[in-house]
């Protein structure tokens, strides 16, 4: 059954609890104690926590349950298991396309490239994200062939019956590199997105990662002036949420991570006999 350990396999080959890295983050791994920092996470996330204190040692409590959206942000944030063309970067902007729809109480679609819910020409999907947010596109814009999704991901809104274009917009840029706030911070720009669609209300800007950002200072000073929605944020929206059958394969995913995960901890092992 999908999202169940293989038979015959051993479960310890598939243990992802090491991979729970705590604090998390690009550089937030200063917080000395441990046990603080999961109880802070349990508390936050709730059920979506997928671990447990035991005596000191941390324990995954749902073996096997792949297609959950704790595992899938803590593997897309683990580095060390990128390959080139891998699918990292979709399925976390899908995931976090269900979690702003989640937490939005509202409408959520991903618009990044290559798109897949929306049409793959820049100009038809910009038209087409206008007219379902009942935003009227503005005449005379050009798109450039460099042009892939001008730094939006996923848009979120949350209309009224009347259908006027005076609503509640979410525009977010997701991001898995470790450089996500400096290199995408800028991402996406309302100024390019003014001149092409006319909002009654400017949209939030928000930003989206599978990291926990524990540094104070990022969230009072850098972060500020948009939403950001780290790997905390995006569980405890989706708690206790299935996550939908809609042609993702959310468990193929995190499973084959896993196994890359295993299969570079034994090649490290290896390296270390051999010396």
């Amino acid at each position: 059954m999908e999202g169940e350990l293989v038979e015959g396999e051993d479960q310890r080959e598939h243990e992802v609890e090491s991979l729970e890295d705590v604090p998390s983050g690009p550089s937030e791994r200063l917080v000395s104690n441990a046990s603080i920092e999961i109880r802070r996470r349990i508390d936050i996330c709730g059920d979506g926590y997928p671990f447990a204190l035991d005596n000191g040692t941390l324990r995954w409590t749902r073996p096997g349950t792949w297609a959950d959206p704790y595992i899938i942000c803590l593997l897309a944030s683990d580095r060390d298991l990128y390959r080139p063309g891998d699918k990292t970067a979709l399925i976390f902007e899908h995931l976090t396309t269900v979690a702003v729809g989640t937490f939005w109480g509202g409408s959520a679609i991903r618009f990044g490239a290559p798109r897949d819910t929306m049409p793959k020409n820049l100009g038809d999907a910009i038209s087409k994200l206008g007219e379902m947010t009942f935003s009227k596109p503005i005449d005379g814009w050009s798109i450039y062939p460099s042009d892939r999704d001008l730094g939006l991901d996923v848009v979120g809104w949350k209309g009224f019956p009347d259908q006027h274009n005076n609503q509640l917009q979410v525009y977010l840029q997701c991001a898995t590199g470790e450089e996500w706030l400096e290199e995408k911070k800028g991402e996406p720009s309302l100024d390019t997105w003014r001149g092409l669609l006319l909002w009654g209300l400017p949209p939030v800007v928000a930003m989206a990662i599978p990291y926990v950002v524990n540094d104070a200072e990022k969230w009072q000073r850098n972060i500020a002036g948009r939403l950001l929605l780290d790997r905390l944020r995006i569980v405890s929206a989706l708690s206790q949420k299935t996550l939908p059958d809609d042609g993702i394969d959310w468990a193929d995913w995190a499973k084959q991570r896993v196994l890359r995960a295993r299969s570079l901890n034994e090649g490290d092992s290896t390296a270390d006999l051999q010396k």
